[in-house]
């Protein structure tokens, strides 16, 4: 099976038993300076592809623009498997951002408007002057321009099938010359 057949089917799996990680990743960036930075975010499905939504004054769009790359970390406690991925990130096209945009709840879209005014990271007041600020802000029917997405697109992939008798199956896919190629590699 293909790598991105496996996640895939890893995720539904995970999904199916309630595991929380199912929708959720780790995403490391590195900024202009070599500082490296890590978050969670939400894993979107895009047809046959993966991605996240985020804020364009976040910090990760400036570190994407600069290095073009990002690590990515998904880890499914339900089925003791994890995966790292080297990818490139491409910008999604405005058309879906708003289309996904519009699947969010009430308070992250009150939360891009504000954005425009506090970036993402900006220092405010309190958790209270926040909370004030949202109340004052009317739900959205379009996403601001603001709102943007990225597709991850691996070119590399190490699969970690954690086993009871602690002999884990661990397996690296390297995407060259439009196709995958499969290395079993010591856990």
């Amino acid at each position: 099976m293909q790598p991105l057949q496996q996640f895939t089917q890893d995720l539904d799996d995970a999904s199916s038993l309630g595991d929380p990680m199912a929708r959720i990743v780790v995403l490391s960036t590195s900024d202009a300076g070599g500082e490296p930075h890590a978050r969670v975010v939400v894993l979107r499905r895009l047809g046959e592809r993966f991605g996240f939504l985020c804020n364009a004054s976040s910090s990760k769009v400036r570190e994407f623009a600069n290095a073009g790359t990002a690590a990515a970390l998904v880890y499914l406690p339900s089925l003791g498997i994890q995966y790292r991925a080297a990818c490139e990130c491409e910008q999604i096209p405005p058309s879906i951002v708003h289309a996904q945009w519009l699947q969010r709840g009430e308070l992250s879209k009150r939360l891009d408007v504000l954005y425009e005014t506090r970036p993402q990271g900006s220092g405010v007041e309190s958790l209270d002057w926040i909370r004030a600020q949202l109340l004052r802000i009317s739900t959205p029917e379009r996403a601001p321009a603001t709102s943007v997405g990225f597709y991850l697109e691996p070119i590399g992939i190490d699969r970690l099938s954690l086993a009871d008798d602690g002999v884990h199956d661990r397996r690296l896919f390297r995407w060259s010359d439009g196709a995958w190629s499969e290395s079993v590699l010591m856990p």
